[in-house]
Order: structure tokens, then sequence, then C-alpha cells
């Protein structure tokens, strides 16, 4: 009898523990279930909060691109090019002073011709022009051409040089229009260029020439 006792006491412990083994492990089992929903609750929270976050991002940027939208106001331009006559220039006529006579000795003796389409000469006193086998003086003629009422400038050397290879002689050029004046009124203009030629002392007889031809170059203002 004492050890069925006995038994039952040692049944007894054995069981209560075994009971205070389950209370814990549900105990635990309880705990982690817990932290599960916590757990879950937390990652839906979260993927709440960044499906929120998107949402709102595409909606402020659609907006944005609404409100450019509808802000914006576009406007429109033509655009034209004219192409106009290209400015031309064309020798008619050389530059002839004639025929002259100087005297001998004679220093500082000059001939002028005008810039003209008359290009009467002139010379200083001990310059004659022989009537006989005479050449008529001539001015050098241009004709610049272009677009009506378009205005040009034109430019030309001060001086040019007459030789016959063994004593020059200096022009100074003159011109009836002004360097920056020029103005195509009837889409063309007439340019006349004389000038005054230095004769030296006791210079040499003989045909003179230029050494290279004088150059006139127009443009558009």
């Amino acid at each position: 009898m004492y050890i069925n006792e006995n038994r039952l006491l040692m049944y007894n412990i054995v069981s209560f523990k075994h009971l205070k083994y389950i209370l814990v492990k549900i105990e635990v089992l309880l705990l982690i279930r817990n932290k599960t929903k916590t757990l879950k609750k937390t990652i839906i929270k979260k993927n709440k909060m960044k499906n929120f976050t998107k949402v709102f991002a595409i909606a402020i940027t659609m907006f944005g691109f609404a409100a450019s939208s509808f802000a914006q106001e576009t406007a429109s331009a033509s655009a034209t090019a004219t192409i106009i006559t290209p400015i031309a220039i064309v020798k008619n006529t050389d530059m002839v002073f004639g025929n002259i006579a100087v005297q001998t000795d004679a220093a500082g003796q000059t001939v002028t011709l005008g810039a003209a389409s008359d290009a009467n000469a002139s010379f200083t006193s001990l310059v004659t022009l022989p009537n006989f086998n005479k050449v008529t003086p001539t001015a050098a003629k241009f004709t610049v051409s272009g677009d009506v009422d378009y205005t040009y400038s034109f430019d030309y050397p001060a001086t040019i040089s007459l030789t016959n290879t063994e004593d020059p002689m200096t022009i100074t050029l003159t011109c009836n229009v002004e360097k920056a004046a020029g103005k195509l009124a009837l889409g063309s203009e007439i340019l006349y260029f004389g000038g005054t030629l230095d004769i030296g002392t006791n210079q040499a007889a003989g045909v003179y020439n230029t050494v290279t031809d004088f150059d006139v170059t127009v443009n558009y203002n």
C-alpha cells in the first residue's frame, strides 16, 4: 500500500511537470502567433504606405503634366528669304590723256583730265595738246548695275603709274561719285574716272601705259 501511494505521488508529480511543460509550450505558441500577427500587420501597413506613396507620386506627376498642358501657349512664325540681283561692274572705256607736248627743262607740269563724259583736259602753262594727229582725251567709264534704288560703295586706288620702261609718271585718280554715295536709282549708275598726270622734268618721249590696270570694287551698302 505504501508503494502504491508513492507511485501515485510520483505520477502526479510527473503529470504536473508535463502539464507545466504543455502550458509553457502553449504560451510560447501564443506568443509566436501574436508576433506573427503583429509582423503581418506591420508588413501590410508598410505595403499600404508604399502603394499610397506610389499612387500619390503618380497623381502629382499627372497633375503637374495637366497643369503645364493647360498653362502653355503656342505661337507660330513663318520664314522668308529674298535673293536680290547681284551687284556688278563693267568697264566701258579706258582712260586716255592723248598726245602731250612739254617744253624742255619744264618742271612741275601737269595735265588734268575731268571725271565726266566730256572729259576736257586742262594743263599747266608749259604743256600743250597738239591738234595734229590729235587724240581726244577720255575719262575711264564703268557701269555699275544691281537692284533698283539700292545704295552701294566702291573703292579704287588713290594713284596709278604709267611707264615706258624708263621714266614713270603718276596719275592721282578722281571720280564723279563719292566712294560711299553710289545709288542704283534706275538699277544702274555710271562712274567716270579722271585724274591729274604729273609730268617730270625732261620727261622722255614715248608711249606710256599702266604697269597694272587699276581695279574698281563695288559692294551693296
